[in-house]
């Protein structure tokens, strides 16, 4: 008996260290996304009043065709979503949800459909003149 609470006590201490990650931990890191052209990307901005999220769109003979911010709803600590209207048709938007796994990674949902791994590149490797 004294060795099961023995280990339980130490499970606990562990998982009570174990590092707690959070949306936040992905603030400034841009999310490169195959769209079957050129490709778009996603980076998450922190604001004095939340969230926003950039959205490129990136051409084949121009690096950034287009980019747009959007306001970001926070659901939890692990978890944002965000509505991208498209600018042809404004009835038109995609539901995009960033949750943090169990692994410290971000998965990405569009309109309810996890998205293939992505790439992502940390904030200290942007030459900032996209």
């Amino acid at each position: 008996m004294r060795l099961f609470t023995f280990l339980t006590l130490v499970l606990f201490c562990i998982s009570a260290t174990a590092k707690q990650y959070s949306i936040d931990d992905f603030v400034g890191v841009e999310i490169q996304i195959d769209n079957g052209w050129a490709g778009e990307s996603l980076k998450l901005e922190k604001t004095e009043k939340g969230y926003k999220v950039v959205h490129s769109v990136f051409g084949s003979g121009i690096r950034v065709l287009s980019k747009t911010k959007y306001d970001v709803t926070k659901d939890s600590d692990r978890q944002v979503k965000f509505y991208i209207i498209s600018k042809g048709d404004k009835t038109k938007e995609r539901m995009f949800r960033f949750r943090v796994n169990e692994n410290g990674g971000l998965d990405i949902y569009c309109s309810g459909y996890k998205l293939a791994p992505c790439k992502t590149v940390p904030p200290e490797w942007h030459d900032d003149v996209r």
